[in-house]
């Protein structure tokens, strides 16, 4: 998964306006919306490798709980809760746009060796038990009728994606899909199309936010894919699988939660992004 767009962006600045508690095992942030929409349903927001100790993340949780009416649930699942935003200047060595000379370049993958055990401990897929489990004990706590949707960006998209395919028992003992709606912005670690195709073939309906310029999931990924659902299912909406994948042109691995302030396509990208799932989650949770 691991790349130094993964650990670069701007940091936000503002204060979130929800609440954090400890809820099923897990130090929990929750957005609640001021005017709660009635069906009573709930976002799991899985974030990007920063987790907790990046405001940008609770940010986008409250933006989604004020735009759908849904309370948003964020689990501090990743590893030692997160990276440090104070790592991002020594990744922007490898990834930013300004030359740098090689022996810096050094300087700084040496300064960086202290997060290896995180990157390759933290992987998404070996989290993946406990995000399961928390979904599931989510899930539980619900009202019948109440829907779940789930969120996943760069490390959470991998969670986002294989939800889909997970089930649990509803009261009456019949087996029903654990999240009813999913959206992923520039997820990682995904074996595509693979995954893709499985997440849509559960019938969960699927939104990925493609960074049209990403080592993971790009512009090219995302049209095989693509090809894949088209060639496996027919058009989105057919059988009842249903998904969009929609590329951002011009915007960074992410652009989602950490655009760079001053590039105007990352930032004109989180916009749509932002409006792009809100759409998504009113039209599957509502």
């Amino acid at each position: 998964m691991s790349c130094a767009a993964c650990f670069t962006g701007t940091p936000q600045t503002a204060t979130p306006r929800g609440t954090y508690s400890h809820l099923y095992g897990c130090r929990t942030y929750t957005a609640t919306p001021t005017d709660p929409h009635p069906s009573g349903s709930v976002i799991l927001y899985l974030p990007d490798f920063f987790s907790h100790k990046l405001p940008n993340n609770a940010l986008l949780c409250d933006a989604y709980a004020g735009a759908t009416g849904c309370t948003v649930v964020f689990p501090d699942i990743v590893m030692w809760g997160g990276v440090d935003p104070s790592w991002m200047p020594l990744f922007e060595v490898f990834y930013g746009t300004e030359p740098v000379s090689w022996w810096w370049k050094v300087v700084c993958a040496v300064r960086l060796l202290p997060m290896a055990p995180q990157f390759l401990l933290g992987m998404p897929d070996r989290a993946y038990p406990r995000v399961v489990a928390f979904a599931r004990a989510l899930r539980d706590g619900m009202g019948e009728e109440a829907k779940l949707g789930v969120a996943g960006f760069c490390w959470g998209g991998f969670g986002a994606t294989v939800l889909c395919k997970e089930k649990y028992l509803g009261l009456d003992g019949a087996e029903r899909r654990l999240v009813d709606a999913a959206f992923t912005g520039h997820p990682s670690k995904l074996n595509s199309p693979r995954d893709v195709v499985e997440a849509v073939g559960s019938g969960v309906p699927y939104s990925v936010a493609v960074a049209d310029i990403d080592f993971m999931f790009d512009k090219k990924v995302s049209e095989e894919a693509e090809a894949a659902l088209r060639g496996k299912y027919g058009s989105s909406g057919e059988g009842g699988k249903v998904w969009e994948l929609r590329v951002h042109e011009g915007a960074h691995h992410g652009f989602c939660v950490r655009a760079r302030e001053g590039v105007k396509a990352d930032e004109q990208g989180r916009e749509a992004a932002l409006q792009q799932a809100v759409e998504w989650f009113k039209k599957y949770l509502l």
